[in-house]
């Protein structure tokens, strides 16, 4: 099980790597959430381009993880689920992600799961409730087209020798 993690975790990190050396788009959906990857300054918003590094890092984990896609999206959704700590770019990652799988999914969207500026975790449980049942391969797939989609250009998935 150690091992199966310690993969999972590898994926994330390297992705994380490889976008470092991309000029990675800043996919709208993210936008909407957590602003513009610059400020009115000109200069770079932390928040922003954080968030957008962890976008890209947990759905590449999902679509290259060939045992425990489940275990990183839960992981994943924890954030979006937490109350008290105010939000935190995973936060609004979880939610981009789990909308967007949702939609891959065609699962009926009560509503935006976030609106005037709070999480709304009744919306987001139904959103994520049904992607339990998905079968390993569709989640990684999804994961993947979904990374297509947001980042304008095909996944490379990372697997381990």
């Amino acid at each position: 099980c150690d091992q199966l993690v310690t993969a999972s975790v590898r994926h994330h990190e390297a992705q994380h790597d490889l976008d470092q050396r991309s000029a990675l788009r800043y996919p709208r959906s993210l936008a909407d959430y957590t602003g513009p990857p610059r400020g009115d300054d000109g200069h770079a918003t932390p928040f922003a381009l954080r968030a957008r590094t962890e976008l890209s890092a947990y759905l590449s984990q999902i679509a290259s993880d060939m045992w425990l896609p489940q275990l990183a999206l839960w992981n994943l959704a924890r954030h979006a689920f937490r109350r008290g700590q105010g939000t935190s770019a995973e936060a609004y990652v979880a939610v981009v992600v789990i909308e967007g799988l949702a939609r891959q999914f065609h699962v009926r969207s009560p509503g935006p799961a976030l609106h005037d500026g709070a999480i709304d975790r009744d919306r987001l449980r139904e959103l994520v409730a049904p992607l339990a049942a998905r079968s390993t391969v569709e989640l990684r797939s999804a994961a993947a087209a979904l990374w297509a989609e947001l980042f304008g250009d095909k996944l490379a998935r990372i697997v381990d020798e």
